[in-house]
């Protein structure tokens, strides 16, 4: 059995099925589920055989069309279900037995019959039920019907025939409304789908002249992009592509000519009538379709690239196929295909076939030109509103356009002055609409960059950061108006207007100098980049050469002004200088190592910029600097700076000496220091003593004070980082209290028994004449001999002491050692000395960045005993009347410095402490009022001003009641002056031998701690445990018997080992 028989086999029975299933529905309409299932089963059984080759021919789809027709007759009344079934199978059999065979009769009934199913009669009137996939089964057939009619000649001439046009017109109507009017997607897909099959079936000239205004109509309202009717993209994609295809077939260039040279062949008025004619329709025609596609470009920044693709190929296709007929919308696509390219992630595939399209059609190249004429005259206006989107494709534009036009070699100077002088104007009005980042009060400011800051100087940064620097936005702009820069600086003209803009910069100010300035720096910098990259390789010869170093070379001094100016004058934009700074690392860049010789002009004038108010400004001079030290061949900044440190200095020492109190010496001396470290301190001693001249005549100035001490500082931070300093102040102090060992009954038992034999001993005897009884006293100090030290000496009397004295007194004592790195310690100490004069100045702040000098130079300055005592003596003044600082950081900060020359003098504070300790006291008590846990263990008799004497009394008085912890909350203030004076006396333990009172006190003092802290319980240990045990005990003594316990102040019998048993000595006083 062949396939056609196999096939015939299979649809039979559900043939037979559903025409008795249609009849009895005829009869009987009550019952349409039978129909349903057996449009269901053919269905199936037609999916199953339309893979078989050629086994559905014409007479087996007229076979199961038979059955159909039956469906199709009740379509008013049978469910829709059982229609979009129906219609189904209808598209099976134009896609398979009438796919090239469908009689023209029957095309036609179908054609008429699937109209009225979509869209009703030709009264326009709707059908009376419908769905989305009826219509979209309705369409697709009728796709299919037309996709069958075109493979079969007869059949596509009887579309055309006056008695079919009817019926074709409304179906093109239905179809269109489907596409504008669709209720969904789908809908608008299958009726695209049927009008690209119906332009592919038709194709009588006449009869689509007579469609396409509709056609463009309904295709251009629906291209239109609207908030109100948002379309998916598929739709915009198919509805591009058909638009396309209309305009090709109906007004391509090719095929016009052809028309109108066959109509002039004729002879007579009525060839001359249809020229006419014809001419006539294209000229309203092309205006109707420029309207059209004004409409339709507005989707060239649709967000799917399938879209801007399909508009890309529509502009194309009237650009080579139509470009004649649609001269109009020549420029208006010219103008998308722009805007498209730089919507495309792939825009160098989209610039190439416009520059292909370009050098087909000399003509268009002219209306490109003039397009960028036009938008290089509305630049300033674009660049003067807040769409910072619109500005970016503006600049975009002209620049993709301006490069065509130079590939092409289409330019012209005209255009080129127009753009730079447009370009100038452009860039100001940006100026007036990005925020400043300071204001024009913030712009005088002493202070220096913070540590974090500085560390950054290591950094090796080369590249600069936009000195326009607003939101991103703002940045996105000015970072495509560099690009364009850099295409006009590869033009003829481009030192012309390099030089143009220079000039201008000398003669204007504020925000058009700021743009002038920085159109001709980024125009020279892309000319000499471009020079750089292409030396070796192409000769400009001397000419261009010349006119290149000289504008870089106008440009660099007008930088150096820059620079140089004071920057307390409000009038000078920290841009300016951040543009002068980019202008010296070119002038760099270009001369390598030739620039050395100009360090000395520049060098200094960039430092100072690292202590500027503006962190650009500073991050800008950061960069500059490392450009600096690698175009002139140093291995870091250090090395830049001290290689130039002896103008370096000089220029500082000048203005130090010439009592300038502009902040700017004092940045540059701060940055040198930060960025070369302790290498750089040999070579200011007369720096440091030109500070010394300027603080003493300036004294009242507080700020220049407070930023010279910051110099100071600075100085002290980097000295202590000297290698001898460093490796010796690693080493712990020396003057630690070593623990107290406790003492045993057993060593008590020794003791005992020893004094007893002394004293045994040691029974006078009146017989035994005392041989020294007669002697004189030394006449010397008791000291290390030559008998002590070498046996071969003989011993001398005692006697003979008093000879040799005035003969011992002769010799000289052994030379004091110097301080390691003494230069450097020199500058140290005498830095540390001058503190003492401005201690007590009137500004907290001051007070509080002495007092961290002190901190840092002081365990340094301690290395050197001999200088560091006497400078003990210069500060303790000063520094004791601190004590009673109204500001707690200040009192807190200057009983950190005690605490530290304790640590690092040791038992020589004892007697500063001993008479300091009341007011340390007093300070405690006062402090302890302020808290709730030892506001009712203080006496009311005792006032802090009265600095009671220190006796056990006292100590009794300050010992607290319990061990409760501290209030949940105390002021900041208190909180620190207590933490410090925790540590201060937890020091004072440590490291110096104070007395037993002042032990006891401080005992007492800190027994609340004793127990939250262990910390401070073993330091105090170290120094008499029992003590701390005994507090330790009435505390919680006296804990116990507040909460209703109570308990036994003793020390507990320790257990003795199991088998032995104690053993206790006789104790006789």
């Amino acid at each position: 059995m062949d396939a056609r028989n196999l096939v015939f086999q299979k649809l039979k029975p559900p043939c037979v099925r559903l025409n008795q299933a249609a009849l009895r529905f005829a009869a009987k309409p009550d019952i349409a589920k039978d129909v349903i299932d057996a449009l269901d089963e053919v269905h199936r059984v037609l999916n199953a055989v339309t893979p078989l080759q050629d086994a559905l021919d014409e007479k087996l789809a007229e076979y199961v069309f038979f059955p159909l027709s039956h469906v199709l007759r009740e379509s008013q009344k049978l469910p829709v279900r059982a229609l979009e079934i129906c219609l189904e199978c209808l598209s099976l059999l134009l896609r398979t037995g009438w796919r090239n065979r469908l009689t023209p009769s029957l095309g036609t009934q179908l054609l008429i019959l699937l109209g009225f199913m979509v869209g009703g009669s030709t009264a326009r009137s709707k059908p009376r039920t419908s769905s989305d996939e009826l219509q979209a089964a309705a369409f697709t057939c009728l796709s299919d019907l037309f996709l069958s009619l075109t493979n079969n000649v007869e059949g596509r001439t009887s579309l055309t025939e006056t008695a079919n046009i009817p019926a074709l017109g409304h179906a093109v109507i239905v179809m269109l409304e489907g596409v504008t009017d669709g209720a969904s997607s789908d809908v608008q897909l299958a009726a695209l789908t049927a009008l690209h099959s119906f332009h592919k079936c038709v194709t009588d000239q006449e009869a689509l002249k007579n469609f396409f205004p509709g056609i463009v109509s309904s295709l251009s309202k629906v291209l239109t992009p609207s908030t109100k009717s948002r379309r998916s993209y598929r739709v915009y994609e198919s509805g591009l592509n058909l638009l396309s295809e209309v305009l090709q077939s109906a007004l391509q260039d090719n095929r016009l000519k052809q028309v109108i040279k066959a109509t002039e062949v004729l002879s007579g008025h009525t060839a001359r009538e249809t020229t006419q004619a014809d001419k006539s329709w294209l000229q309203a025609t092309a205006a109707q379709v420029k309207l059209a596609l004004a409409n339709v470009v507005r989707l060239n920044s649709h967000g799917r690239i399938e879209v801007r693709q399909a508009l890309f190929r529509l502009c194309s296709t009237v650009l080579e196929h139509c470009r004649e007929s649609l001269s109009e919308s020549a420029s208006m696509m010219i103008e998308t295909l722009i805007a498209l390219s730089m919507e495309d992630s792939n825009n160098d595939s989209i610039e190439g076939q416009i520059k292909r399209i370009l050098k087909v059609a000399s003509g268009l190249s002219d209306l490109l030109l003039s397009s960028l004429h036009s938008w290089v005259v509305s630049l300033p206006r674009i660049m003067q509103s807040n769409d910072d989107a619109a500005k970016r494709r503006a600049i975009y534009r002209i620049s993709l356009a301006y490069r065509l036009l130079s590939d092409l070699g289409r330019c012209s100077s005209v255009v080129d002055r127009l753009l730079a002088s447009n370009l100038r104007d452009s860039v100001s009005n940006a100026l007036h609409e990005s925020l400043r980042v300071i204001g024009s009060d913030a712009s005088i400011s002493l202070s220096l960059p913070t540590t974090m800051d500085t560390t950054r100087l290591e950094q090796s940064s080369i590249s600069f950061a936009l000195v326009f620097s607003g939101n991103s936005s703002h940045r996105a702009t000015f970072t495509a108006l560099e690009s364009l820069v850099e295409r006009i600086s590869s033009s003829d003209t481009s030192f012309t207007i390099a030089k143009e803009s220079l000039d201008l910069v000398f003669g204007s100010q504020g925000d058009t100098r700021l743009a002038g300035f920085w159109l001709s720096f980024k125009l020279i910098e892309a000319i000499c980049n471009q020079g750089m990259a292409m030396e070796g390789i192409i000769d400009y010869g001397n000419s261009g050469s010349d006119l290149r170093d000289s504008l870089v070379e106008e440009l660099y001094s007008f930088s150096l002004s820059l620079l140089a100016e004071d920057e307390l004058d409000v009038e000078t934009d920290w841009r300016l200088q951040a543009l002068a700074l980019e202008t010296v690392a070119l002038q760099a860049r270009r001369q390598k190592l030739d620039f050395r010789v100009d360090l000395v002009d520049a060098l200094y004038l960039v430092i100072q910029l690292l202590g500027s108010p503006v962190q650009q400004l500073r991050e800008h001079a950061m960069t500059c600097l490392n450009v600096l030290t690698t175009a002139c061949g140093y291995r870091s900044t250090r090395d830049l700076i001290i290689a130039n440190v002896d103008y370096l200095v000089n220029a500082v020492a000048l203005r130090l000496s010439s009592f300038e109190i502009s902040p700017q010496a004092p940045r540059v001396l701060y940055m040198m220091v930060k960025l070369s470290g302790p290498s750089l301190l040999p070579y200011l001693d007369d720096i440091v003593d030109s500070i010394f001249a300027a603080l003493e005549n300036f004294h009242g100035y507080s700020k220049l004070v407070e930023l010279l001490f910051t110099v100071l500082t600075g100085i002290v931070e980097e000295g202590t980082k000297t290698q001898q300093l460093a490796i010796a102040d690693g080493n712990p102090s020396t003057h630690r209290k070593p623990a107290t060992k406790p003492v045993t009954m057993t060593e008590v038992a020794h003791l005992v028994a020893e004094n007893r034999r002394k004293a045994a001993r040691d029974v006078p005897d009146s017989s035994i004449e005392d041989p020294i009884a007669g002697s004189s006293f030394p006449m010397r100090p008791w000291k290390k001999t030559h008998n002590d030290s070498d046996p071969s000496f003989p011993e001398k009397d005692i006697t003979q002491e008093a000879d040799t004295d005035s003969e011992v007194q002769d010799e000289p004592d052994s030379p004091d050692p110097p301080p390691p790195a003494e230069k450097t310690y020199k500058t140290l100490l005498t830095i540390t000395q001058l503190t003492q004069h401005y201690l007590s100045s009137a500004s907290p702040t001051l007070r509080t960045s002495l007092l961290s000098l002190l901190n840092t130079s002081i365990p340094t300055l301690a290395l050197h005993e001999n200088s560091f005592l006497p400078l003990i003596n210069t500060l303790w003044s000063v520094l004791v009347s601190r004590l009673d600082e109204p500001e707690a950081y200040v009192m807190a900060s200057t009983l950190d410095i005690v605490g530290l020359l304790c640590v690092h003098a040791g038992d020589f504070m004892k007697g500063r402490i001993d008479s300091i300790w009341g007011d340390v006291r007093n300070m405690y008590i006062s402090l302890s009022k302020k808290t709730t846990v030892l506001e009712r263990s203080i006496p009311k008799s005792v006032q802090p001003d009265q600095a009671p004497k220190i006796s056990g009394t006292v100590t009794k008085a300050i010992l607290p009641a319990s061990s409760s912890p501290p209030d949940p909350y105390i002021d900041a203030p208190t909180r620190l002056i207590r933490d410090t004076l925790i540590r201060f006396m937890c020091t004072l333990v440590e490291y110096v031998a104070i007395d037993d009172e002042i032990f006891d006190d401080i005992v007492a003092m800190l027994a609340p701690y004793l127990i939250q802290r262990p910390q401070i319980r073993v330091t105090l240990e170290r120094r008499n445990p029992d003590a701390v045990w005994l507090a330790v005990k009435e505390t919680e003594a006296a804990t116990a018997s507040k909460t209703g316990g109570s308990r036994e102040v003793c020390r507990e019998r320790p257990r003795c080992p199991v088998g032995q048993s104690w053993k206790f000595a006789e104790l006789i006083f």
